[in-house]
């Protein structure tokens, strides 16, 4: 197999995300789309790599709010309406579960020249956004242990990461050194993603041509507050910020 090396250049001028108008930010080198399993729910989740950013987007939130915005947002509106109602209405039938994952709420962007992570979130109704360097992780890797992602030929790796223990496969002939969420930091891409009775990511596909740019979302044209990461996983898994009986997910990162 002919190697496929794509260098991340961390070179040349630094990319505001700060401007919060859906805009281009650059030209996108590759998308990666991965399927999640979290419990009986199901998910979907794109990275797409430029030379100095990337984003990290849940499918459904990028499908819905386009659509809601478009000019046929209403119709839209009413049939995913319907769609949710009747998920509630047969709760025990997997195959009218909506999308959902942890973090669906969430788009996640690295900024490469300036080693820095922004996340733009809300909570219940305030909308938020947290900037913090990019994390270093302490990589365990695993000889002798590969398998086959999306063609490509995978090595194993582990670390524990904000309290959660991560198994991950990554392909080193992919030079990209990031992968879904915030894991990053390998000889390779990361094409799958495990925590133990807790979530699964996989690649289900893999592009390089005809790539969409990485975009600034902001479809409602939200006036995001910054908030410190700490203050913000805090609040988010604080029954008290919600209405009373609401169910909170246990988050991606628990420290």
């Amino acid at each position: 197999m002919k190697t496929m090396l794509i260098k991340v250049l961390l070179c040349g001028l630094p990319i505001s995300l700060w401007a919060q108008a859906t805009h281009v930010i650059e030209p996108a080198i590759l998308e990666v789309n991965y399927k999640v399993v979290y419990g009986k729910d199901k998910d979907e989740y794109a990275l797409r790599c430029g030379k100095h950013t990337s984003q990290y987007i849940n499918i459904d939130k990028y499908v819905s709010d386009s659509m809601s915005n478009s000019p046929n947002g209403p119709d839209y509106d009413m049939e995913r309406l319907r769609r949710m109602m009747d998920a509630l209405e047969h709760r025990d039938d997997d195959s009218k579960r909506m999308p959902y994952s942890p973090g669906c709420g969430q788009y996640l962007y690295r900024n490469l020249t300036q080693g820095k992570i922004t996340v733009y979130t809300s909570l219940f109704g305030d909308y938020c956004f947290y900037e913090e360097p990019i994390p270093q992780m302490d990589w365990h890797l695993v000889a002798d242990s590969t398998r086959t992602i999306v063609g490509q030929q995978c090595l194993m790796a582990k670390t524990r990461f904000r309290g959660r223990e991560w198994t991950v496969w990554y392909a080193p002939e992919i030079g990209i050194p990031l992968g879904p969420w915030k894991l990053a930091g390998l000889p390779g891409l990361i094409l799958k993603a495990h925590c133990e009775n807790y979530i699964d990511l996989e690649a289900n596909s893999l592009q390089t041509k005809g790539v969409p740019p990485v975009m600034f979302y902001n479809f409602y044209n939200h006036k995001y507050t910054l908030i410190a990461r700490e203050k913000y996983l805090k609040a988010s898994t604080d029954p008290k910020t919600y209405p009373p009986k609401t169910i909170i997910a246990p988050p991606m990162e628990l420290e």
